[in-house]
């Protein structure tokens, strides 16, 4: 939570679906927003205190619909992984409301759980942001879906 609170970070992405909603599942990483100004903060906070290793970083070419998002450095530790995604503001919410589902626009700050569209979530259903899913599905060439799987590890 110091890291949060220090930082003006916040928490989204599975773990923070899993804390507003019915589902059973264990998140596969963490997903930690940060503003552009504090970047070189949390990587050193990551690094330095929690023990991770900066394992790779990159431009968000796999997220073209979240414009909000400029740079995501993915980490380890151990089994453990976690993804610190910099937004290109100085408030990474900016960054979840362009996410492509009402069901993952929740999100944990130092100082609490917010989730934009409780009703919906608690109840396990999610509607589709039209502007993010409409540029996702854009035209591509299969060497551009083939890159864009790799991007993500798959």
């Amino acid at each position: 939570m110091a890291l949060l609170r220090m930082t003006r970070s916040i928490v989204s992405g599975s773990a923070a679906l899993l804390m507003v909603s019915n589902l059973d599942f264990e998140p596969g990483d963490l997903d930690i927003y940060s503003p552009l100004s504090q970047e070189e903060t949390v990587l050193s906070i990551a690094s330095l205190r929690l023990g991770f290793d900066l394992k790779g970083t990159r431009i968000p070419r796999c997220y073209p619909s979240n414009a909000a998002i400029s740079t995501v450095h993915r980490l380890e530790k151990g089994q453990k992984s976690m993804n610190i995604i910099i937004v290109d503001s100085e408030d990474p919410v900016a960054a979840i409301f362009h996410f492509h589902l009402t069901v993952v626009m929740n999100y944990l700050t130092a100082f609490g759980l917010y989730c934009a569209y409780p009703t919906l979530t608690l109840s396990d259903y999610g509607v589709a942001n039209l502007s993010a899913v409409l540029r996702d599905t854009a035209v591509r060439t299969i060497a551009e879906v083939a890159s864009k799987n790799i991007e993500r590890g798959g």
